[in-house]
């Protein structure tokens, strides 16, 4: 019997945690056969409805720091000889020699990408795990032709070792809200103005929040929801963004940071928002923008390539380093609800291009083609 061992310690953060939720059950659903290790937190995972009582499913405590010496050295305590496929949903695969079949998922190449605006330690480890876990890896996995690409880029590596498993949606989660009152009385209970346009994910560098609020202070009357988990490990760009909105009059009482929150709030957010917007200088893919889609929520994003990729026509773009096209295209918007229904219809039409189920599927024939 194949024993399947996969790291599932970032289930609960936002990127890659929705994509292990997503696929971990499917795959698991799919090979009855198998048995799976799942390394995490146990207190975490015994709470989660795939992990209810299942003769193929054992977890393993597993709480070491991401990114950090303490997990090689667990991987070295916890990995048995008798396991056949390791699975790491990030970079940070085990360094030491192990017989089994590697399988990573390299969702993008950011740290490599912003190379100059990191930390020593932060350079050489970004630089080795993410060459050794694409030189050592049975199967290299991604999420984008562009991620690919820039994976091939960095890494030096043929074509042919990258497989694109492409992220989606949870359209059961991620849709319209036809109840009023619902969502009249999540608006009251956030404290949050009626009229507002959001931006949803992590708080870091790439995610150039600092451009939109620049060109949001030029204008009036609408409020901006920021939702997303604060990422103090990259950066303090959490610290810059509210010492800038302190000190800027004009965005006050206009600039409403929630912190993490849940998908189920999420989509009450995109459901209220008048449109949501996406200033990302640099994406593997963006699942948001799909988001905000699903929940018939009109989109502006910027043009890079990760994006214009996932997003097709379905989008209003502009250029993330012009703040006059970003105000603009805002502007453009906001009043304009011919425009905003345009959005809409192409928004749904793009989201049926997307499916977990299909995406799971596919990597299922190439870890039977592994076995």
């Amino acid at each position: 019997m194949i024993r399947f061992a996969i790291d599932i310690r970032m289930w609960n953060n936002s990127g890659i945690g929705n994509y292990l939720q997503n696929l971990v059950p499917i795959i698991i659903r799919n090979n009855p056969d198998y048995n799976f290790i799942l390394y995490g937190n146990r207190k975490i995972l015994i709470r989660e409805k795939i992990l209810e009582k299942s003769s193929n499913i054992k977890i393993v405590n597993f709480i070491a720091p991401i990114y950090s010496i303490k997990e090689q050295l667990y991987f070295c305590r916890i990995i048995k000889d008798d396991i056949n496929i390791f699975w790491s949903p990030h970079y940070n695969i085990p360094i030491f020699k192990f017989k089994l079949k590697k399988i990573v998922t390299i969702h993008d190449v950011f740290h490599l990408h912003n190379f100059k605006n990191l930390t020593l330690i932060q350079k050489s480890y970004a630089y080795f795990m993410i060459n050794y876990a694409v030189k050592n890896a049975n199967m290299v996995l991604t999420v984008s032709e562009f991620s690919k690409k820039e994976i091939m880029n960095y890494c030096e590596v043929e074509d042919n070792s990258i497989n694109i498993i492409k992220n989606s949606i949870d359209k059961k989660v991620f849709k319209k809200i036809k109840d009023k009152t619902l969502l009249k009385e999540f608006l009251n209970r956030s404290k949050l103005p009626n009229k507002f346009i959001l931006y949803v994910g992590n708080i870091k560098p790439n995610k150039n929040l600092l451009n939109l609020l620049k060109a949001l202070r030029k204008i009036e009357k609408i409020s901006l929801v920021i939702a997303g988990r604060i990422d103090k490990k990259i950066s303090n760009d959490y610290k810059n963004l509210l010492n800038y909105v302190r000190v800027n009059d004009s965005l006050k009482k206009r600039v409403f940071f929630t912190g993490f929150v849940s998908n189920a709030e999420i989509s009450y957010l995109y459901n209220l928002a008048t449109f949501f917007v996406f200033p990302s200088s640099y994406e593997g893919f963006g699942m948001p923008p799909l988001e905000a889609m699903a929940c018939e929520c009109p989109v502006i994003a910027s043009n890079i390539p990760a994006i214009v990729e996932t997003c097709d026509d379905a989008v209003l773009y502009f250029n993330p380093h012009d703040i006059d096209d970003i105000r603009l295209k805002i502007m453009s918007l906001i009043e304009n609800k011919n425009l905003q229904n345009q959005m809409i219809k192409k928004g749904l039409r793009r989201v049926t291009k997307f499916s977990w189920h299909d995406s799971a599927n596919k990597l299922n024939t190439l870890i039977e083609q592994l076995v």
